[in-house]
Formats: C-alpha cells, structure tokens, sequence
C-alpha cells in the first residue's frame, strides 16, 4: 500500500474527468 501512488491515480482520474468534459464541450462549440 502506497499512499504516493493511490494519491496519484486519485489526481490522474481527476485529470481524466475534466479532460472528457473538455472534449465533450468542444465538440457542442
């Protein structure tokens, strides 16, 4: 158990939800 590692999936899924929302919001434009 690494908490370094779980806080980094933590920020990359964080990452990934915001990146698909900017997709979808550019593709409407």
């Amino acid at each position: 158990r690494n908490p370094q590692t779980g806080r980094q999936i933590k920020i990359k899924g964080r990452n990934v939800v915001k990146f698909k929302a900017g997709k979808t919001l550019q593709s409407k434009i």
